[in-house]
């Protein structure tokens, strides 16, 4: 079986992920197991790891919104992104749109460089066609995606 590159290297990071979550949960003591059964006092608050992957989706458009969201990473309902033709585009919810939850976004490298812009990382809008230029900027709110 031939394996890209790219997902040889997603698999890399979710690895790297995992053991620094796990020595940073065990405070950077990792033992090794024996058949004896231990008793481990987790040395953080940490009880579980949940990963998601929220492939072509912004932590923003899942829980941007969501309430217990921390200072500085909740959604900036005040962006405005350049849009192909008429006003800007701001965040808007989509439960009023559930057609949005079915389409996506381009994600191949010719709109992954279309979306860096230089590094103005404002062409997520401009790139689609359209009639879905705003999907890129529809969040989910816990109606949709409950708590």
């Amino acid at each position: 079986m031939v394996v890209s590159s790219l997902a040889k290297k997603k698999a890399s990071l979710v690895t790297l992920v995992l053991v620094l979550l796990l020595f940073s949960a065990t405070n950077g003591r990792v033992t090794a197991h024996s058949s004896a059964q231990t008793t481990v006092t987790p040395v953080t608050p940490i009880q579980h790891i949940v990963i998601i992957v929220q492939e072509n989706h912004p932590f923003d458009q899942f829980f941007g919104v969501y309430p217990g969201v921390p200072s500085g990473y909740g959604l900036n309902l005040n962006v405005c992104l350049p849009a192909k033709k008429g006003p800007c585009v701001k965040p808007w919810n989509s439960d009023k749109n559930p057609n949005v939850q079915g389409q996506d976004i381009p994600h191949n490298s010719e709109a992954g460089h279309h979306d860096y812009n230089n590094g103005k990382m404002n062409g997520f809008v401009s790139e689609l066609p359209s009639d879905i230029q705003n999907y890129s900027l529809a969040y989910y709110t816990n109606r949709t995606i409950p708590t």
